[in-house]
């Protein structure tokens, strides 16, 4: 029997392509903070500021001593951060591409964040959706084979 999944803090919106699964709840910075500690032994002064919102996820900056490091909180999908770190790490292993490094991620929602999230280090450069129109097909299509 399937397991219906855990849709507190998440809401359903009409949309022009039907019903889409949104937040519902504000995210709490300082269980962002707490979760960011616990995983990467971080002091107290560390400071979480909040980076971007998409569908189904939100980025936070997490700084300390001069390093930073991205949270990705992700809600509806049961064990998204799961595939996404094995992922990352193939693409790191397989590819000259500049990928960023998994630190630490929880694939439940029994955490104090209340949802799934993901630690991995902040690179530098330009986002991949900024640089993908720039590229030619052939090249497109050689990185997506």
């Amino acid at each position: 029997m399937d397991v219906l999944p855990d849709l507190r803090g998440l809401k359903w919106a009409h949309t022009l392509w039907g019903l889409e699964c949104r937040w519902a709840t504000k995210l709490d910075k300082s269980s962002i903070k707490e979760a960011a500690k616990a995983a990467l032994h971080l002091p107290e002064s560390c400071g979480v500021t909040f980076l971007a919102k998409a569908a189904y996820n939100k980025l936070y900056i997490v700084e300390s001593d001069n390093n930073e490091a991205v949270v990705k909180v992700t809600h509806w999908t049961k064990m998204e951060n799961s595939r996404r770190s094995f992922h990352l790490q193939w693409l790191a292993q397989t590819t000259n591409l500049p990928i960023p490094r998994v630190l630490a991620y929880h694939i439940e929602r029994s955490n104090v964040v209340g949802f799934e999230w993901i630690i991995m280090n902040k690179i530098l450069g330009k986002p991949w959706v900024n640089i993908w129109k720039e590229l030619s097909f052939t090249y497109t299509d050689n990185i997506t084979r």
